[in-house]
């Protein structure tokens, strides 16, 4: 897929992947298993600066969404179907 689409594609993904863990290390206080949870909630509080950084990703996140979406429409989708 990396051939078809280029490096750059790879980058974004592996982008997209640290911006999903700093999500969860400000919801849960560290980027594999969260130690905030507790029965009815989380015991930490995000931050206004946490919730505009989250929006901000949130974003980003959308528009790798479309990206992605394009890539799915442009190369997975151009493959002539193989049982005709």
């Amino acid at each position: 897929m990396i051939q078809k689409v280029g490096l750059d594609a790879g980058r974004k993904v592996i982008q997209q992947r640290a911006a999903g863990q700093r999500i969860i290390e400000i919801i849960g206080g560290k980027k594999v298993h969260p130690v905030t949870a507790i029965p009815g909630g989380m015991s930490k509080r995000v931050t206004p600066a946490e919730q505009e950084e989250m929006k901000e990703i949130g974003r980003q996140m959308v528009e790798f969404a479309k990206f992605t979406i394009g890539v799915f429409d442009q190369v997975v989708l151009a493959i002539p179907p193989t049982w005709n």
